[in-house]
């Protein structure tokens, strides 16, 4: 079993709300509030818990998992380096039966973008693809590396929709990912497993190798990025 979330957030705009004192910190369990000290704690924790609820197939408020199912573990500096699940989250994850999680961070400009992994394998073993598709300049990252990506996908699609560039974060990813060479969406398509949590589907007769893969999927966007990810064993 594998399951990925992402989330992305501004610092400015965090900062925004953090200092009108108009954050829904109400999200977050008294424990948790202790570490949301500052706009930079709130963005981390924020993007954190978010993304692990996308993990699970949810989101804030569209599930039966309780936000404070999900209590975020810290380290000396307020950043949270792990999670732990009661309630509805801890059956799911009891049922996902992963030993193996992963919460990572990275930095694109003057936004945060988390990262949440469950699997039953290690996770550092992966397959694993992260791109981020600027939107003011249709620029493409590869987000482990920071190695642009060449591609004429984006050419004629500065005034696409979020979707058409969401959809085209994920086909890069798994190309990524899997070393897909023709398009990932003419390799597969877009499903959930038992839980809701999105994954890949690949159409059979594809390559028996890629077939036989599970594949998770994310994506996440603000006003300046659209980030997805693909991770398979």
């Amino acid at each position: 079993m594998i399951t990925c979330g992402i989330d992305i957030e501004s610092y400015d705009r965090v900062k925004r709300l953090y200092k009108r004192y108009i954050m829904p910190l109400g999200l977050f369990s008294e424990c948790e509030q202790k570490h949301i000290n500052s706009y930079q704690s709130a963005t981390y924790a924020f993007t954190a818990k978010e993304a692990i609820l996308k993990a699970f197939g949810s989101g804030w408020f569209n599930s039966e998992i309780e936000p404070h199912d999900i209590q975020l573990e810290f380290n000396d500096h307020d950043i949270p380096v792990d999670a732990g699940f009661s309630g509805k989250a801890g059956d799911l994850f009891k049922e996902i039966g992963s030993p193996f999680t992963s919460l990572v961070f990275h930095q694109l400009g003057g936004d945060i973008l988390a990262t949440y992994t469950m699997s039953d394998s290690f996770v550092g073993s992966l397959d694993a693809g992260l791109v981020a598709i600027s939107r003011p300049n249709l620029s493409v990252v590869n987000v482990y590396t920071m190695q642009a990506i060449h591609t004429e996908k984006t050419m004629g699609m500065s005034a696409c929709s979020t979707r058409s560039l969401g959809e085209l974060a994920i086909n890069l990813a798994i190309q990524e990912c899997c070393d897909v060479k023709t398009g990932a969406y003419e390799s597969g398509r877009v499903g959930k497993n038992k839980d809701g949590a999105p994954h890949w589907d690949f159409y059979s007769g594809h390559d028996e190798h890629d077939n036989n893969k599970e594949i998770a999927i994310s994506i996440t966007h603000n006003k300046q990025h659209i980030c997805g990810i693909a991770l398979g064993k």
